[in-house]
């Protein structure tokens, strides 16, 4: 044996577990190390954790941001087209709420003419504030009866029976005359599409057509 191989070797191996040579993947090195032993329950609650850290960050951003969403009301000629996306009641009470925006009174007076409604938030009863209905149904002896349209599917979310998508109180509301509304719910699961149409005059009807399955 030549002088320094037994050290060449050592060092190659440690290479190996460090990941110096190219040809041998950092991973398979800590693998063989904790393949057995309490060191792989270590790494093993370690990785688990660290998963945990990461939902627990996107959980958080994804409640933050449903308060961020846009609502957008939409005027296409005598049509007002309200979308909600995801907002929820933080939103609304900055647009709509007592000591809100400044231009409170303009919003609800410009809200109260809605002609349709993409119901916010799959539901949820956070998502449409009651200033919103009540609105309308005062509004409704004067021609506006908004259709709302919902994208849902009950118990998907939610954790109790006061927090289930779609809320049944808002459900309720939303569907009960002169109000329409037109939910998923009522289709078959397949169904890709619905079909929602009418003209930019008032007196126009929206029709409501199912697509294709």
């Amino acid at each position: 044996m030549e002088p320094g191989t037994r050290e060449q070797g050592a060092t190659r191996e440690l290479g190996e577990v460090a990941g110096d040579d190219d040809e041998q993947p950092v991973d398979a090195g800590v693998a063989e190390l904790v393949e057995i032993g309490p060191a792989r329950f270590v790494v093993d609650k370690l990785r688990r954790q660290q998963v945990h850290s990461v939902l627990r960050i996107v959980r958080w951003l994804d409640r933050s941001l449903n308060n961020t969403s846009l609502i957008l009301l939409l005027t296409v000629g005598e049509r007002r087209l309200l979308f909600g996306g995801d907002a929820q009641i933080e939103n609304w009470s900055y647009a709509i709420g007592d000591g809100g925006h400044p231009d409170r009174a303009r919003y609800l007076e410009a809200l109260r003419k809605v002609d349709l409604y993409k119901v916010g938030h799959h539901g949820s009863r956070n998502a449409t504030p009651k200033t919103l209905y009540r609105g309308w149904r005062k509004a409704s002896g004067h021609g506006t009866a908004p259709l709302s349209l919902m994208s849902t599917l009950s118990r998907v979310y939610g954790e109790s029976d006061g927090t289930f998508v779609p809320s049944a109180l808002l459900t309720s509301a939303l569907g009960r005359s002169p109000f329409r509304l037109v939910s998923t719910e009522a289709y078959a699961r397949d169904l890709l599409y619905v079909d929602v149409a009418a003209g930019v005059d008032l007196g126009d009807t929206f029709q409501v057509k199912p697509g294709a399955g």
